[in-house]
């Protein structure tokens, strides 16, 4: 997938994101699956923090999680009607972006 199909994939996923929940589940799954790769997996942080002598926070453990848990915990996000703005999506290397977005929970 070229960089301008995976900007376009991203900015439809991005959009569906309106808090209005009017896609089926079958179309959220397309969008989803148009961004992310067959065989995502990544580690996310657990809520273990600790505060090092240098004042800087860093993690103190990471968690795996698989494509199909994403999938779900996006699900659940678009269900309970989350907004996502995109601030900005730039390119900065040749396979590589730098993507910025914006979360609300509720009402701003």
């Amino acid at each position: 997938m070229s960089s301008y199909q995976f900007e376009l994939a991203f900015r439809q996923y991005i959009a569906a994101f309106d808090g209005t929940n009017d896609l089926s589940p079958a179309e959220f799954k397309s969008l989803f699956d148009n961004v992310h790769h067959k065989d995502l997996n990544c580690l996310l942080p657990k809520d273990e923090k600790v505060i090092g002598g240098d004042g800087m926070m860093h993690l103190k453990a990471v968690t795996p999680v698989t494509r199909e848990e994403i999938y779900q915990l996006h699900s659940k996000h678009y269900a309970s009607g989350q907004k996502v703005t995109l601030i900005h999506f730039r390119k900065i290397g040749l396979d590589c972006v730098d993507i910025k977005v914006r979360l609300v929970n509720g009402k701003e």
